[in-house]
């Protein structure tokens, strides 16, 4: 029943990516083309835009864990796309992905992170969070399996998948290959 009113106003293209698990900060891309960085936006009193990740890098993709305590995201400053994660809201990065990936997102206890790989494979790699949450001991990737991921995969902004709490389901925005039948009709008059 109240007006709209808009959460960040700034230059360039914005993004929303996640809300905090407090829901007191909105994380959201800004950028033009090159250059894309990670901000974020207070939500409850005075608005309040701020960097997150700002680089000469192109920083996409952003997720908060559950805990509220690291952000997740997807970054070329190695040359390729991958997944990073990173104490919020400063701190070390650990690179996640080994050989590119794209789209990350938490399971909900924290313990498990996916991603999609270049060659369309989920990925899921075990976390763990130290108890003073300084820092993170990341498993080996494992593969899950190949998807058919719809429209532009690998977009950044993108989001083609969704786990479930227990990271036991996933539910995809999938391309599928319907055979449409074909009626030819011959010597068609239309005046009989």
């Amino acid at each position: 029943g109240e007006d709209e009113l808009p959460v960040a106003v700034a230059a360039g293209t914005t993004s929303p990516f996640d809300w905090s698990p407090d829901g007191r900060v909105i994380l959201y891309g800004l950028g033009f083309g090159r250059g894309r960085d990670i901000w974020g936006v207070t939500v409850q009193g005075e608005r309040r835009m701020f960097p997150v990740l700002a680089t000469p890098f192109n920083e996409t993709s952003a997720q908060f864990s559950p805990d509220g305590q690291w952000i997740a995201y997807q970054s070329d400053e190695s040359g390729s796309v991958e997944i990073y994660v990173q104490r919020y809201p400063v701190g070390r990065k650990v690179r996640i992905s080994t050989d590119g990936g794209i789209q990350v997102r938490w399971r909900r206890d924290g313990r498990e992170m996916f991603y999609i790989a270049p060659d369309n494979r989920l990925v899921a790699v075990p976390i763990r969070l130290d108890a003073s949450r300084e820092s993170i001991d990341v498993g080996r990737p494992v593969p899950l399996f190949t998807t058919q991921l719809a429209g532009e995969p690998r977009d950044s902004s993108g989001r083609h998948y969704m786990v479930s709490p227990d990271g036991q389901r996933f539910l995809l925005d999938t391309l599928t290959e319907v055979a449409l039948p074909l009626t030819v009709i011959l010597n068609w008059n239309p005046g009989s």
